[in-house]
């Protein structure tokens, strides 16, 4: 909360973005800031690798399993049930627990891991570089990590966001009476995981994979959030540039 107050401007991703800090100023009687929308660099540029990347062989079915940390977190609230019901899908599962796990929740993942070691069916994934686990991957579950936007606005799949709760209370989002755009472009881009339908985790998967409304989800959110796809880099330093050109003038 209160983490863009003091900054004279702000680099955004999206015209959303524009809307909610021009509220919070009004809110909160702030002067203007200078709002420029340059894109996103990282997304752009795992863009670019990916249109390098050599094709993928041909393989089964992947699900990849990317859950953050936390008491809300998925393996916090499903825990061994949501491992049970990806395995019983028949499909290859790849499992990659967010780093902080390994410190702060150490017993649980370590329990985890030991009842369901590496098989032909199932891998645990801990590479630095999650590039390749989410190019091989046909979908991800996830919780509210920001991968689940990596996965789906650059690999362009779908997704399944887990029924975890999100306390906003922290967040300058707990100001506004609009809902974040997080929470209302996830039903386009994928399904909600619920403890009703994980029995049915198959039926939900092949849903996200095989429906074409989810594929107009992807474009849309794409279109929201991820403004001058490929030029975000060169918009930010030539903000930069321009900005200090004015500042060095002004001082004239």
């Amino acid at each position: 909360m209160f983490g863009i107050d003091y900054f004279d401007t702000v680099l955004l991703s999206g015209e959303y973005q524009v809307r909610q800090v021009r509220e919070l100023e009004r809110l909160r009687n702030l002067p203007a800031k200078e709002l420029h929308i340059v894109g996103i660099p990282y997304m752009d540029e795992m863009k670019k690798r990916l249109e390098r990347a050599e094709p993928l062989p041909k393989h089964p079915t992947t699900v990849l399993l990317a859950p953050s940390w936390g008491p809300s977190s998925i393996f916090n609230r499903y825990g061994s049930e949501m491992i049970d019901a990806l395995l019983q899908t028949g499909y290859h599962v790849i499992v990659r627990p967010h780093p902080q796990s390994y410190t702060s929740e150490k017993e649980m993942l370590e329990g985890l891991m030991k009842q369901y070691p590496n098989s032909s069916q199932l891998e645990w994934n801990s590479d630095n570089d999650n590039f390749e686990v989410l190019r091989r991957s046909d979908i991800l579950i996830s919780d509210f990590s920001g991968v689940l936007f990596d996965f789906s606005l650059v690999f362009d799949k779908p997704i399944i966001y887990a029924d975890t709760s999100f306390d906003k209370a922290p967040y300058d989002a707990c100001w506004l009476e609009e809902e974040l755009w997080t929470f209302t472009i996830l039903p386009k881009i994928g399904q909600q995981l619920t403890k009703e339908n994980l029995h049915c985790i198959k039926e939900v998967i092949d849903t996200c994979l095989n429906d074409p409304k989810y594929s107009e989800g992807r474009k849309l959110a794409r279109s929201d959030s991820w403004a001058h796809i490929g030029k975000s880099a060169s918009r930010t330093v030539d903000y930069l540039m321009d900005k200090y050109q004015q500042l060095h003038q002004e001082k004239k």
